[in-house]
């Protein structure tokens, strides 16, 4: 009877809360008073992953125009004991 759902406009935060908040790996989406799909928390991590994904992606494409520029300039140091030494 009560069933925990959410709307297709939740936002994925909130369906982050619910899911935890209700001990629950599965959501139900319903609009108008029908199901109309199930998102789960692996729909979730895949999303977060694929968004981590894009700010490597980018973070490389600036590292990688700045060592153009500044030859050297991304080459960090470290010592024996893996500390970066500046």
């Amino acid at each position: 009877r009560n069933v925990v759902a959410c709307s297709l406009d939740t936002p994925l935060g909130r369906i982050q809360q619910i899911m935890a908040q209700h001990h629950i790996r599965h959501l139900p989406i319903v609009e108008n008073g029908r199901a109309v799909g199930m998102i789960s928390i692996r729909d979730i991590l895949a999303h977060q992953l694929q968004a981590v994904r894009a700010v490597v992606r980018r973070q490389k494409t600036i590292l990688t125009q700045l060592e153009k520029q500044h030859p050297g300039i991304t080459h960090i140091e470290v010592d024996q004991a893996g500390r970066v030494v500046i």
